[in-house]
Parts: C-alpha cells; sequence; structure tokens
C-alpha cells in the first residue's frame, strides 16, 4: 500500500469523505487540463510553459486548479470550470431570490457559508442574478406560434422585489398551458406593480403577439 498519501480522516478516525471527494476531484481536474494541454502541443507547433494557478469553489470545496501556460496562445478551461463551478443553479436561484428580498450582501455571506461556500462577494451576487436573466427573458419572448393550448391557467403571486433601489411588493404574474398533448408548459411570467385590469390586458396581449 503507498503510504505517500494517507486517506483523509475526521479527528476521531472515520474517513472524511468531502475531503476524499475534493482532493479526487482537483486530481481529476488538473490531470484532464494537462490531458487537453499536451493535446495542443502534440504537433510541434506548440510547448508547454509551466502553470498558473486559481481557486475554484466547487460542491465538494475549495480547489487549486494549474493551469497550463503556452509558449503560444493561450489556454483557459472555461467548460471545465464552469460544470465544476458550485455557483450551481439552485445556489444561483437562491442568491437571487434572497437579493430581490433585499437581503444585505453582509447577510448573504453568512448564508453563503450555511451553504458551504466560504466566501461570496458583490461581484458573484451580481454575477449570479445576471445569469438568471438570459433565463427569464428567453421565457418572456419565446414564440408561442404552432402551440395548441386548449387550457391556460393564469395565477398571480405577490413577492417582495428590488425596484428602482426599493424592495416593493410587485405581482408576478403567470400563464400555464396545458396543450392538446397533454404537456404542461410555462408560457409567461411578468412583474406588474399592482393586480389591475390594465395590468393583466397588457401580459394577455403579450402572449397574444407571441403567437398564443
Amino acid at each position: 500500500m503507498d503510504t505517500s498519501r494517507q486517506l483523509p480522516t475526521h479527528g476521531d478516525g472515520l474517513l472524511d469523505m468531502r475531503e476524499l471527494a475534493r482532493t479526487l476531484l482537483e486530481s481529476m481536474v488538473n490531470e484532464l487540463m494537462d490531458a487537453q494541454a499536451d493535446m495542443l502541443c502534440e504537433d510541434g507547433a506548440n510547448a508547454r510553459n509551466g502553470y498558473r494557478e486559481r481557486g475554484l469553489a466547487t460542491p465538494v470545496g475549495d480547489i487549486t486548479l494549474r493551469i497550463p501556460k503556452l509558449r503560444a496562445g493561450t489556454y483557459f478551461p472555461e467548460g471545465i470550470i464552469e460544470r465544476c463551478s458550485r455557483a450551481d443553479r439552485a445556489v444561483a436561484a437562491a442568491v437571487a431570490e434572497s437579493w430581490a428580498n433585499g437581503v444585505s450582501t453582509r447577510k448573504m455571506e453568512r448564508i453563503a457559508r450555511e451553504m458551504g461556500m466560504e466566501r461570496l462577494s458583490r461581484d458573484q451576487v451580481s454575477a449570479m442574478c445576471r445569469s438568471l436573466d438570459a433565463e427569464v427573458g428567453e421565457l418572456a419572448s419565446r414564440d408561442l406560434g404552432g402551440i395548441e393550448v386548449p387550457y391556460l391557467f393564469l395565477d398571480a403571486t405577490y413577492v417582495k422585489c428590488r425596484r428602482d433601489g426599493r424592495v416593493r411588493s410587485t405581482a408576478v404574474v403567470t400563464a400555464i398551458g396545458v396543450g392538446s398533448d397533454g404537456v404542461r408548459r410555462m408560457l409567461g411570467i411578468a412583474a406588474i406593480d399592482t393586480e389591475t385590469y390594465a395590468g393583466w390586458l397588457g401580459f394577455l396581449r403579450g402572449l397574444r403577439e407571441r403567437g398564443l
């Protein structure tokens, strides 16, 4: 047995599964980056030139990336970093909801620690919120032409939203359709100040303009 690398354990001698997973992930990612960099240099037109280190927070803890440097051009494992990052959809959704409800950055950092994240900067919070904007925008503008919707359910719920620098109660209206194939689909979502006739009319006209 190779004793040069002992398995991580807790103080009571039990195996530390989280630390083991973190170590294995760190090793796997660095080996994968080495392999990709070697492929870029295999024709002899380029060569390796050391490493640069970068920390990355993942669901099993912080790891250190040893990103290969090339003599010509650059190598950056954007896809690997995106897949390994702990800022996954569930965390991003929780952060965005907390931010919309007016939770301060300091409180957000405390929430992040409770979720296992050591740090959560203001820039990270903003990036997480922006990552959801594109998804909401795509949902709100998706072409609805050609979808048969014999059943349409309309609803609204009031939530605390940050608007114009202030947190206020806002009606979020939704349209959910059940198609002729029996599949339920989210068709539209919008935030309006209150449930007024004009607010609902504008929302429904928007669905019609999109082809519903």
